[in-house]
């Protein structure tokens, strides 16, 4: 899959490849919230939230559909994101497209 020009350049101004990560950490730094802020927007634990920023743990497809919904935030990039981090885990060495 050919990345956008948005995907391109938040990847060079972050250093790294687009996560699920790095994609809750800019939804919570845009939305200027904490990571408990953000854990009680979710219904889960601040633990659980640094864990997740900081790759130390992973979300399922289910979760990362709960979490767009809560957050009112489209649900593609989302579990896209999830996906491409299970993909990369298991060492496929493919990109998820998600197409709806």
């Amino acid at each position: 899959m050919k990345k956008s020009k948005a995907m391109k350049f938040l990847e060079q101004i972050s250093g790294e490849e687009i996560s699920f990560a790095m994609t809750l950490r800019a939804y919570r730094t845009r939305e200027s919230l904490t990571q408990e802020e953000l854990a009680d927007k979710l219904g889960t634990k601040k633990a659980y939230i640094s864990n997740l920023e900081n790759k130390r743990d992973f979300v399922t497809v289910d979760q990362a559909m709960k979490f767009a919904k809560r957050l009112k935030e489209p649900f593609n990039v989302w579990v896209t994101v999830a996906l491409q981090d299970m993909v990369d885990r298991a060492g496929v060495g493919a990109k998820v497209k998600l197409v709806a």
